[in-house]
């Protein structure tokens, strides 16, 4: 069984987030809706428990299957992010030899943030457990780190906690809330870490998905009993999530996200709406399956556009950029003098970011894998088919 509607908004997440990131003054760039959208990273989390409890819970009631479990997700979330660690350890040699023949760079070589030893981290999932006092390389990618080692714990439990699972899952997410919670007291982020306590909000809203999984083969029979009232619960679960995303992104309150985003993605499971069918149209469905390429790659897109900013103020003897204040600390955005000049570049940007994504996805991707499950994984142990993940 196959969750499409949820594949597609996964890919409305990554998008979301690609726009988060991009420092250009477009419309609704200054919405308390676009500054929210950092959240969407919650929902991945809690999507990813949901759907790796679906993929893989009844696979690992022996610890032989621990092998298997740990390969295939390597193989899921390795490739690409060495390809695109490989790029940007490119790109920062790239503007060394610009420095050389007298282009400022935009900031520090191979410094604080793209440091020698944080390519080893990187290599080995390592790079938001502690090691670093900030995100490296490729900033999003914090995530992935999280991600991998929360597979980890899932699958100790999954082994060890089989007959009181879900009040397992419902102690560990209790307990990684309570440590966001603490570690708040004196600054006041509640889930919004990454690097230094991401790893309990991974766990936090990973298990919250498991949760939500068994509660949805209950009610559903296993996936055969329709939701009742499908329309109307799709509209109320979004205007929830854009509610909580637009207003209590920056209060505590945003330690709810997993709650609310585990009820959205219980009401899609079942695809009994319309907003449910628009979901399943071909360009979502494609935004879906691009979803982990748009959410890892659009980074090194805004280095080479900020890069290219830079050069062209120094060509043309203009200022294309603009200091604001977000959320109480200066930041800089690109500005071209018209908001719908910006707006294109925006569009632009996420047009570059779709193509490339296309073609990491296929070549990267799956290739690398296809590749690494054909190596190290038995043929008879591999599924024909697999959920979301």
């Amino acid at each position: 069984m196959r969750f499409h509607a949820l594949d597609s908004w996964r890919g409305v997440a990554a998008i979301l987030i690609t726009l988060y990131h991009l420092p250009v003054l477009f419309h609704f760039n200054g919405s308390s809706f676009m500054h929210g959208t950092y959240l969407a990273v919650d929902f991945f989390f809690v999507l990813s428990g949901f759907v790796i409890t679906h993929s893989y819970f009844k696979k690992l009631s022996i610890f032989a299957n621990l092998g298997e479990f740990v390969i295939r997700r390597f193989a899921r979330l390795w490739p690409l992010h060495v390809f695109m660690l490989i790029l940007l350890i490119g790109y920062e040699f790239l503007i060394l030899g610009a420095s050389f023949v007298g282009i400022d760079p935009p900031r520090e070589i191979f410094g604080h943030r793209t440091s020698v030893g944080a390519i080893f981290t990187n290599i080995f999932f390592l790079h938001s457990m502690g090691f670093h006092d900030t995100n490296v390389w490729n900033l999003p990618a914090w995530s992935i780190s999280v991600e991998f080692w929360t597979y980890m714990v899932f699958a100790l439990m999954a082994l060890t906690c089989r007959k009181f699972w879900y009040a397992a899952c419902v102690l560990v997410s209790g307990l990684s809330a309570a440590v966001l919670i603490y570690v708040s007291r004196d600054n006041p982020m509640y889930i919004d870490w990454a690097y230094d306590f991401g790893i309990f909000r991974c766990i936090m809203s990973f298990f919250i998905g498991s949760i939500v999984y068994g509660v949805y083969m209950r009610l559903s029979a296993a996936g055969k009993n329709p939701l009742q009232y499908a329309n109307l619960f799709e509209i109320l679960a979004v205007a929830l999530t854009v509610y909580l995303v637009t207003f209590e992104s920056k209060t505590p309150l945003n330690m709810l996200a997993p709650l609310v985003f585990g009820f959205t993605i219980f009401i899609f499971a079942f695809e009994g709406g319309f907003l449910s069918n628009l979901l399943k149209t071909r360009p979502l469905l494609a935004l879906g399956k691009w979803s982990y390429s748009i959410y890892l790659t659009h980074y090194l897109l805004i280095q080479i556009i900020f890069s290219v900013v830079i050069v062209a103020e120094k060509l043309f003897k203009v200022s294309l950029k603009t200091e604001i204040i977000f959320f109480g600390d200066p930041k800089f955005m690109m500005d071209f003098g018209n908001i719908f000049i910006n707006d294109l570049m925006a569009i632009a940007y996420i047009a570059a970011t779709l193509v490339f994504s296309a073609f990491t996805y296929k070549y990267i991707e799956i290739a690398g894998q296809n590749w690494i499950n054909g190596k190290f994984v038995k043929p008879k142990t591999r599924p024909n088919t697999v959920a979301v993940e």
